[in-house]
């Protein structure tokens, strides 16, 4: 019955500081993403600086230009008697069947949230998804390392099994070096004669294949079947980190002991379902042949070392005798002998360059096999050698490696002076998971100091914290339903949820200490809170949903989890916030409790004496 200005002065003073604080709830959850190190804060950063300045915005907004619209535009208030919709009606009984049983309301509440725990567990656990491009790449490694030509004819014949799959719409080959970078997250590649790197550009609109992993997948299948004298890795692109789901350190300083366990670690990690393209880099010994001169033989014969090294180097690998010149242009003419057995070798015939005899190669010395070690891998200075392996569509990196895990600790093998590092998805996972959680505990510790001084008081900020967990009972809900994995931007959702969803239960309790300061019993100020709050919450909640659903059907591997968690955390959240809360208020906070009732807000003193 307030005139217009007066109306609008009182809603103001009213609203004010729950909105404020409301406000900078959303803020303290949303500022800690800020400071999360590493590649996962840098592609968290512009999220937290974007809601904050956009809820910035909105409060301004709201306590200046919606008060002079609604003085401008509203019309006074005719008295209706409307009829109650269904589910108005549905939460008054609700509402009332909780305050009749508030334990067995509460306790329902905690095994629900206990039971979503549980569901949480048994989620896909999923650091980042794969890009969502049209685009990947295959890696080349040819079985002659000194070949070039022999990287070049087996990157021919992947080209030719590329030109068969209808989806493959251009491709692009680098012979001896990687392609240019042409993704932020692709791996530099090593110059090398037996490397070679393709880029493969695809259409699946007219195919039965519903994404590119499929596709990559069914491509490796072929690759694998028909490829001969080298291999190829078809790999997608990645979201973050470049690097495999499935990464096994192993190092020591015995190398027979560390060449048995990465075959047993090979073979275990092969034997679980939903492996693929299991490697590792342990260089297996090459045998090369050694002349072992004799020099005593060597110095009556007139022969040098450098003679002997220089003709031989000039047989294997040839030396360039002259140069060819036509038409401006000049042409190496490389002379090499045509050796191609040992016995060859034995009688190649060295000339000294002293006394400018000839003796065959067999009387100087004895040439004979020897085993060496091509390669010595090392990881921060310690000899290592790494198993990796690539994880089929719909299986987890985390389990495949707990699983293996448990298949080491039962294997019968010594692991006695060896370390075992686990570099995967996993590992990324319980970093970058564990700064975000990090996070999540400094931002609610900071929204409780928030609402402790705008309740003056220790517990009705806890009771406004239950919201929390019932958000999570909707997160794995949603994520469960829409067949979604527990990713890195899925657990982004839930810890900006925690924001959202303890805005509603802020005005709710605000409206409940307000109806007990004028008088109400706290059941009665519990319903009319509820009666009061119902609709703004509630269309609030449905709006921000709907904001989501383009985001939610967009199909991105990457912003889907995101939005599942937001919409459906926040609903339930919602539904449940009308009833839980002023159940646990009632059942928490006594009548005779005059520091709950004599220490309202800061607001609402003012509010009550205008």
């Amino acid at each position: 019955g307030l005139e217009k200005m007066q109306a609008c002065i009182k809603g103001l003073k009213q609203a004010m500081i729950p909105v404020f604080s409301a406000t900078l709830t959303i803020i303290a959850a949303f500022s800690p993403m800020l400071f999360v190190p590493g590649p996962a804060g840098e592609f968290l950063r512009s999220l937290p600086q974007t809601v904050i300045i956009t809820v910035v915005a909105s409060f301004l907004v709201a306590v200046t230009v919606t008060p002079v619209l609604a003085y401008l535009f509203f019309d006074r208030l005719k008295e209706k008697r409307k009829a109650k919709s269904l589910l108005r009606k549905s939460y008054v009984k609700v509402m009332k069947l909780g305050m009749n049983y508030k334990k067995s309301t509460l306790i329902t509440c905690l095994l629900l949230v206990v039971l979503a725990v549980y569901g949480a567990l048994q989620l896909h656990i999923q650091f980042f998804p794969k890009a969502d491009k049209d685009i990947f790449y295959i890696n080349l490694r040819s079985e002659s390392s000194s070949n070039m030509e022999a990287t070049a004819e087996l990157a021919n014949r992947v080209e030719e099994i590329l030109q068969k799959n209808k989806e493959i719409i251009s491709y692009s080959t680098a012979i001896g070096n990687g392609l240019p970078k042409f993704y932020i997250t692709l791996p530099k590649a090593t110059p090398s004669k037996d490397f070679g790197q393709i880029l493969v550009k695809v259409d699946l609109s007219n195919s039965e294949l519903t994404n590119n992993a499929e596709l990559a997948l069914h491509l490796q299948q072929q690759l694998d079947q028909e490829l001969v004298g080298g291999k190829a890795d078809v790999l997608l692109l990645e979201k973050a980190m470049p690097g495999d789901p499935l990464e096994i350190r192993v190092s020591g300083d015995d190398n027979e002991q560390v060449k048995a366990a990465v075959a047993l670690i090979r073979q275990e990690l092969e034997s679980i379902p939903g492996t693929i393209q299991v490697e590792d880099d342990y260089a297996a010994n090459e045998y090369e042949f050694v002349l072992d001169i004799d020099r005593e033989q060597a110095t009556l014969l007139g022969m040098t070392n450098y003679d002997i090294q220089r003709q031989i180097n000039i047989a294997l690998s040839g030396t360039e005798a002259t140069v060819f010149r036509l038409a401006g242009n000049e042409y190496s003419i490389i002379v090499q002998g045509d050796i191609e057995t040992k016995e060859d070798l034995e009688n190649l015939a060295i000339k000294s360059s002293i006394a400018g005899n000839k003796v065959l190669l067999k009387q100087l010395g004895q040439i004979r096999l020897h085993s060496t070690i091509p390669t010595i891998n090392k990881y921060d200075g310690i000899q290592a050698v790494t198993i990796s392996g690539e994880v089929l569509p719909g299986y987890s990196a985390v389990t495949i490696e707990k699983t293996l895990k448990q298949r080491l600790v039962q294997a019968d093998f010594d692991f006695s002076g060896l370390t075992l590092h686990y570099d995967g998805e996993a590992k990324d996972i319980k970093d970058n998971f564990g700064n975000l959680g990090t996070t999540a505990i400094f931002a609610l510790f900071l929204i409780y100091i928030i609402l402790m001084i705008q309740f003056r008081s220790f517990l009705q900020p806890a009771i406004i914290f239950i919201t929390i967990p019932l958000s999570i009972i909707g997160v794995v809900a949603g994520l469960t339903l829409f067949s979604q994995p527990l990713s890195f931007t899925a657990l982004v959702g839930v810890v900006s949820l925690m924001g959202l969803v303890i805005r509603n239960a802020i005005l709710l309790i605000e409206f409940i200490n307000l109806a007990r300061k004028e008088g109400m019993s706290i059941e009665e100020a519990c319903h009319h809170a509820v009666e009061r709050r119902y609709r703004p919450i509630l269309l609030t909640a449905i709006t921000t949903v709907i904001g989501l659903v383009p985001l939610a059907l967009s199909g991105s591997d990457l912003f889907t989890p995101l939005s599942v968690a937001l919409m459906s955390g926040l609903l339930v959240s919602t539904l449940f916030t009308l009833v839980v809360v002023p159940v646990a208020y009632s059942f928490l906070i006594r009548e005779d409790d005059r520091n709950e009732q004599i220490q309202p807000p800061f607001s609402q003193q003012r509010t009550l004496e205008g």
